[in-house]
């Protein structure tokens, strides 16, 4: 008799045991985890120097690359082609005119990618030299987003291959996958549960990165659901918090 009490009160400790770890798991899983966007920042230079002659981006703005950005002029440097051009049969002056022809190239800036315009950095008319920043693109391509993980976390974000996202201000969803952890935390079994793990994310569906902003937050969604329902386990967890339950009110 003395024997089978002892194994039910071991039975009945195991149990409770276990059932504060699995409910330990779900907080874990239930509670939002940001992740913030990070996008290529990309400058856009000038190679010439000149004047700003049209500016056809503005901020917030979608290119493509390719599209023209920024004209820039130098009717000085345009001037002085035509002069050196009079003068035909001068093999220095043809030269010289080769050169400064190869320079007007540059008064047209392209997209190097698609992406987002995050800063006009000057106006029509402002005069430019080599290398004078003109604006900030934002590349869509390797969009990544960083989350800051409790040991816990990580280790439910581990167990899933894909996870959903929720942008507020798109109020819609995205599916997300583990990327690579942050260089500085390579070793996350060697964590205390009060540090945390620095874990980058990427798109499932690269398409989505466009209407995403840098530097924005999203929430992670760890919740069961995302993998296709319940575990065994939870059906008996969900029976003994009920029985706990309707213990307590009694």
């Amino acid at each position: 008799m003395i024997f089978a009490t002892i194994i039910v009160v071991a039975l009945a400790v195991a149990t409770v045991g276990l059932t504060r770890k699995v409910n330990k798991y779900r907080e874990e899983y239930r509670r939002g985890v940001m992740a913030t966007v990070f996008k290529e920042i990309i400058p856009i230079l000038s190679f010439t120097r000149g004047t700003v002659k049209t500016i056809n981006i503005h901020v917030g703005q979608e290119v493509k690359k390719g599209d023209v950005l920024v004209e820039i002029d130098n009717p000085a440097l345009r001037g002085k082609i035509a002069a050196l051009q009079q003068y035909g049969e001068n093999v220095s002056a043809q030269t010289e005119a080769q050169v400064a022809q190869v320079e007007i190239r540059y008064f047209i800036i392209s997209a190097p990618a698609d992406g987002i315009i995050g800063e006009v950095q000057v106006t029509e008319g402002s005069p430019v030299e080599d290398f004078t920043q003109l604006a900030v693109l934002y590349a869509n391509e390797n969009t990544k987003f960083l989350s800051e993980l409790t040991v816990d976390q990580y280790a439910v974000v581990s167990r899933s291959p894909t996870l959903l996202a929720y942008s507020k201000r798109l109020n819609q969803h995205i599916r997300l996958k583990p990327d690579i952890l942050k260089p500085d935390q390579k070793d996350p079994e060697r964590q205390g549960a009060e540090k945390k793990i620095g874990l980058y994310f990427t798109l499932l569906d690269s398409s989505g990165s466009a209407q995403l902003v840098h530097n924005e937050d999203v929430e992670l969604l760890l919740s069961p659901t995302n993998e296709g329902g319940k575990r065994p386990i939870d059906y008996f967890v969900d029976f003994w918090n009920g029985m706990l339950e309707e213990k307590t009110t009694l």
